[in-house]
């Protein structure tokens, strides 16, 4: 009889102990200043800032007329659902109007909208007696197909004269935010999460449980089920497969180190396979609508001594572009010439560009629009 009163007490026991040490921690995380959903508490800035799509690929979007802080910047949403102020569904007479899509560098992570390359770009032609008004279509995490579905979705009613797709390295596989973690954010609202610690324990296993997501929805097979329609067979092209082999041996030389984990995939025929399919449908897309297609490859600021591997990813982009009839810009060398380091947009980030980095885009995207003679003067 005296067994389950010792085990309850037990129980009980154990039970005060882990109440206490979860208090300790809740006032130690206080005292720290711990509050990682501070913005989201004071703005509810996901719910506000992203839904969900209601195609699975897309997977989610701006909300139109959302206002908040997010991704270390103010941001603004206007209507039609893109960064920036408002705009007319018609450019002006004798206007040339730009559209600038892809993903968070085109978007301007941590920058205000007038440092990012779209902005700069209109401030740099008008400037210059160039009239012309660029949409920055930018949203974070999007890879080739979903720029060109929010394109498709918004983009293509503002009637573009050119389309600027703005390419990241990490661009041809799956980095972005899933619909999971867009349901998940929705659960923080809860008033569970005004506990610190409450938020360290669930933030620690999302951030690991959408890590591990992501990995696995880039393993090859895995890739292919989840992208089955949007994935053009390279069977029948020797070429490209030979090529694909000469980046896997290259791999086996190199210790991929962690942030660079996205190089394999140029050697994965699912990924290879849906860059083509993308590139293809955005060269249709231009000829069905009557725009000027531009692909700009935006080299990453640090290539941690594997440059021969990043020549053979941007090659390999640049071949399929221009095989899909597509016209490229590639910045490789030039944001080599200028110390990669110094066009960052924080010490640590080696994706996203600073002020500078991004007028260096700027600049080759303008230089390149008055060499076709796009502008009447």
């Amino acid at each position: 009889m005296g067994k389950p009163s010792t085990v309850t007490a037990r129980a009980a026991t154990v039970l005060g102990t882990l109440v206490i040490l979860a208090g300790v921690g809740e006032v130690g995380l206080r005292i720290a200043g711990y509050y990682p959903l501070e913005d989201f508490h004071g703005q509810d800035w996901r719910g506000a800032l992203v839904r969900a799509t209601e195609d699975p690929i897309g997977a989610y979007e701006l909300v139109p007329g959302a206002r908040g802080f997010g991704w270390d910047c103010e941001i603004e949403i206007n209507s039609h659902g893109f960064r920036g102020g408002e705009v007319a569904l018609e450019a002006a007479e004798g206007v040339l109007r730009i559209a600038a899509i892809g993903d968070s560098v085109t978007f301007g992570n941590k920058l205000p909208v007038e440092h990012a390359y779209p902005a700069q770009l209109e401030s740099a032609l008008n400037d210059n007696g160039y009239p012309a008004e660029v949409l920055n279509l930018g949203v974070g995490g999007y890879d080739v197909l979903q720029s060109l579905l929010c394109l498709e979705r918004i983009g293509l009613a503002l009637e573009p004269d050119v389309v600027v797709l703005g390419y990241c390295v990490n661009d041809i596989g799956t980095v972005s935010l899933s619909r999971r973690y867009v349901e998940k954010t929705q659960e923080y609202a809860s008033a569970l999460y005004r506990l610190r610690i409450a938020q360290w324990l669930r933030i620690r296993s999302d951030t690991a449980d959408i890590g591990i997501d992501l990995v696995r929805r880039n393993e090859p097979e895995r890739f292919r089920g989840e992208n089955e329609g949007y994935i053009t067979d390279l069977d029948d092209d020797p070429t490209t497969l030979a090529y694909l082999r000469d980046i896997e041996k290259l791999l086996g030389q190199f210790e991929i180190p962690a942030g660079h984990t996205y190089l394999p995939w140029y050697a994965s025929r699912p990924h290879v396979g849906k860059l083509r399919a993308s590139l293809e449908r955005f060269a249709r897309l231009a000829t069905d609508h009557g725009f000027r297609p531009l692909l700009v490859i935006l080299p990453v600021l640090g290539e941690a001594g594997l440059n021969v591997l990043y020549d053979r990813a941007y090659a390999l982009v640049e071949m399929e572009a221009r095989r899909a009839g597509l016209e490229v810009v590639t910045l490789r060398t030039t944001v080599r010439a200028n110390r990669p380091s110094t066009l960052r947009v924080d010490r640590s980030d080696f994706v996203h560009y600073n002020e500078k980095g991004n007028a260096i885009v700027a600049r080759r995207i303008g230089g390149w629009l008055v060499e076709q003679g796009l502008f009447e003067r």
